[in-house]
């Protein structure tokens, strides 16, 4: 019977119009309505299963029918809620999926669904990983949905799991979607029906769809209901906001896929098509293009922003006006939208207390802010976020951001080689993040004149107030009295003003990132702030005073990226001092050789004819350092590059740079400290020849050679050279012939040429690489 309704599927998929065709067709919707009838939801998938056989069977060409669902439905749609959705399930409405069309995502769901039909016997999990709103469950809702996968599978059920999960539930809800669960079995024990269902599943071919995993005990607490020795290509589709999870849920047996978010132009398909529903991108009238794109724009490629934001549109008059108020308070919008809320929500409820405040952190930032690494090491350090016995910071925030990152509430880039860069923050996350950090005195952050804060801990600035109608919370003394972070880029021209009585508010200040020396009316290096960690000023030009070390005895953290610092002896009587970061500084060894800086790990920059021996023992535990050479003639050699293993054994970054008008000679006898890992050259005009010395590093991952590095128009390495090396840049405008083979650099994985306008060719062994 099977096969003679293959061939009249056949004729009935052609548009064909005869009376035969009629006639057949009528003869096969009368049998599929007697189904219908029937109530009998096993028989239609029965049905259509073995017709998928047959049809690709008996296909000659081997043409792929994936296509089949489609045709189907299209012909036949009464099909659709038999095929698509277990009979005691209600389909949700999901605006990201239109009709039969996935907006976004298609590639992924290809490739997704081709491995459920892939020829591995063993049972394979598939985990689909992703913040929440990023489509997750829209993507695994519409595998299940696939009629070509629900033919293909004997039983496929779709598990809600959640954050809070009751196994009980969870096997009756599976039983019931398999159409087995009786009244006799619904009263039995928890191992009764964990019996039935591995009965029923062992000889079955199956996929499960678990949604929304929290954990690593929920999985194993589902898995662990299914049976464990099939061999018969059955899946598993898991999905959760948790890297880790998602890693332990595939174990080698598998494959983990990261949500991405969409591109401008499908976020822009997509507002569209939930706004005007069915006309879609069409019915767009030409005044409110620019404003719409602008709004998808804002929604940061997130699914759930575009349909939540969509939602609003979609009831409101179509006047660009209005449209135009969405564009500017989209954030807004989201954030007062209780479904984004809720999502969201649970993310944050679920982070331990460790993580909680390295997360609220992010609120801090202004929009669309990417914070580095390096500085958030700095941060989180002189707020006590870490350990308190952390013998390495570094590694600690990056275990914590990365904890972060594999939740999907923090967006970390890593460079080429796997090092992480900056971090940054969903806006949806970020406004939502800042509420709860306001709601629990955490922070605050002001962005308009009217914003208002009460008591904050950490409050950031990211408007010019003015000098007339600031907050009045700004101006009230008593209500900064908690402050422990300030951050501010903008110039309080009120502040300035103010007398010295705001000065007690800050007496427990940690962290301050200010735009000028001035504040509250005074130069902050007269303040005592005996708190005070973390220092960060937007000058050009400073002085450091005597009383420096006795007003900020626990400074771990100068940051005067821009300045010029002089008067820098009495640093040396600091001896908590960790990173010194400066466009250059007059650092060099104290005359008492007594006067050390043992925990101080980042030194940027100093003059070069200040480095010495001496200077490098009193700071032992260098692992970041910037040489800076300001003579303008050729007389004096950049000798301080005499730097030996003896003298800094934990260095691992080093960056040249020559501002002064000569050229620069590199002393015959160069050597460098073989556990460097990053070095940077900056207008050094080294010959190609001298990077030699460089290249026999053993431990040497990144090189960049920035403007006027090197001179010369021929590069020429050797065997034995840069055998470590996974990032290259180049910047060099004269360089003509470079000669060199992929052995010299066996493990590069990145290459940047910038503005090599004279080079004739690549080496035929990078062309390979």
């Amino acid at each position: 019977m099977a096969k003679t309704l293959v061939n009249d599927l056949k004729q009935l998929l052609r548009s064909d119009h005869s009376d035969e065709h009629q006639s057949k067709k009528e003869k096969f919707l009368s049998f599929l309505r007697s189904l219908e009838e029937s109530n009998n939801v096993m028989a239609v998938r029965n049905l259509v299963h073995q017709l998928q056989h047959l049809f690709e069977k008996e296909e000659k060409d081997g043409r792929q029918v994936s296509c089949l669902e489609d045709l189907l439905i299209r012909k036949f749609p009464f099909l659709e809620k038999w095929i698509l959705h277990s009979p005691n399930e209600t389909p949700k409405e999901d605006h990201h999926i239109m009709g039969k069309k996935m907006i976004g995502f298609e590639k992924e769901f290809d490739k997704i669904k081709k491995r459920l039909f892939g020829h591995v016997k063993e049972r394979e999990v598939i985990a689909i990983v992703g913040m929440g709103g990023s489509g997750k469950t829209t993507l695994a809702k519409k595998l299940y949905q696939n009629l070509a996968l629900k033919s293909h599978f004997e039983v496929v059920v779709w598990v809600d799991v959640s954050h809070k999960y009751d196994k009980r539930e969870i096997m009756l809800h599976m039983l019931q979607s398999m159409g087995i669960l009786t009244p006799e079995i619904q009263g039995e024990s928890e191992r009764r029906l964990n019996e039935e269902l591995y009965r029923y599943l062992r000889t079955r071919k199956h996929l499960i769809v678990m949604d929304d995993m929290w954990s690593q005990d929920a999985f194993d607490d589902v898995k662990n209901m299914l049976p464990d020795d099939t061999q018969n290509n059955s899946r598993i589709v898991v999905t959760t906001r948790l890297l880790e999870v998602a890693e332990y849920a595939v174990r080698g047996k598998g494959c983990v896929h990261q949500m991405r978010l969409l591109t401008i132009d499908e976020s822009w398909e997509l507002l569209c098509t939930i706004t005007f529903q069915e006309d879609a991108a069409a019915a767009c009238p030409d005044f409110l293009v620019e404003v719409g794109k602008k709004i998808a724009s804002n929604c940061k490629g997130l699914p759930l922003a575009i349909e939540v934001i969509s939602g609003y549109l979609r009831i409101k008059p179509r006047e660009k006006k209005i449209w135009e108020e969405f564009a500017s308070k989209t954030d807004k919008f989201l954030g007062a939208d209780d479904s984004t809320r809720k999502m969201i929500r649970l993310s944050l409820d679920d982070l331990s207390h460790d993580l909680k405040p390295c997360f609220l952190y992010f609120g801090l930032l202004a929009k669309d802010e990417k914070i580095t690494f390096s500085q958030l090491v700095k941060i989180y350090t002189a707020e006590g976020f870490l350990m308190s016995n952390s013998t390495s910071p570094e590694e600690d925030t990056l275990k914590y951001l990365k904890e972060l990152d594999s939740r999907n509430l923090v967006i970390a880039e890593y460079n080429p080689c796997g090092r992480m860069v900056r971090c940054s923050i969903h806006g949806v996350l970020r406004d939502l993040c800042l509420e709860i950090a306001k709601e629990e005195h955490f922070a605050a952050a002001i962005h308009k004149n009217s914003d208002d804060v009460k008591q904050p801990q950490r409050l950031a600035i990211h408007v010019d107030l003015g000098e007339n109608r600031p907050p009045k919370s700004i101006i009230e003394p008593g209500n900064l009295s908690h402050l422990r972070s300030f951050i501010c880029k903008k110039r309080l021209k009120f502040i300035e003003k103010k007398s010295s009585s705001h000065l007690h508010c800050f007496s427990k200040l940690e962290v301050a990132e200010l735009p000028t020396m001035d504040f509250f009316g005074h130069s902050i290096d007269m303040l005592k702030l005996s708190n005070l960690k973390y220092l960060s000023l937007s000058v050009t030009k400073w002085r450091i005073p005597q009383h420096f070390a006795d007003h900020f005895p626990e400074i771990q953290s100068l940051i005067m990226s821009q300045a010029k610092v002089e008067g820098t002896r009495v640093l040396w009587k600091m001896p908590k001092l960790r990173h010194l970061c400066f466009a250059s500084s007059d650092m060099k060894c104290p005359k008492d050789t007594e006067l050390k800086l043992p925990n101080l790990e980042t030194l940027v920059y100093i003059k070069a004819y200040n480095c010495s021996q001496e200077l490098f023992a009193a700071t032992p535990n260098l692992r970041k350092l910037g040489v800076i050479d300001t003579f303008s003639d050729n007389l004096k050699p950049f000798s301080c590059i005499r730097i030996y293993d003896t003298d800094l054994p934990k260095l691992e970054i080093l960056r040249f740079k020559h501002s002064g008008h000569g050229t620069f000679r590199a002393p015959s006898n160069w050597t460098l400290p073989e556990n460097l890992k990053r070095v940077t050259l900056s207008h050094t005009k080294l010959p190609w020849k001298s990077l030699s010395i460089i290249g026999k590093l053993p431990n040497l991952e990144e090189l960049k050679l920035s403007e006027k590095a090197c001179t010369g128009e021929t590069w020429e390495t050797n065997e034995g050279e840069f055998q470590q090396l996974k990032l290259l840049s180049v910047h060099a405008a004269g360089l003509r012939c470079w000669e060199t083979s992929a052995g010299h650099f066996p493990q590069l994985v990145h290459l940047t040429l910038q503005k090599c306008i004279s080079l004739e060719k690549l080496p035929q062994g990078l062309v390979e690489f």
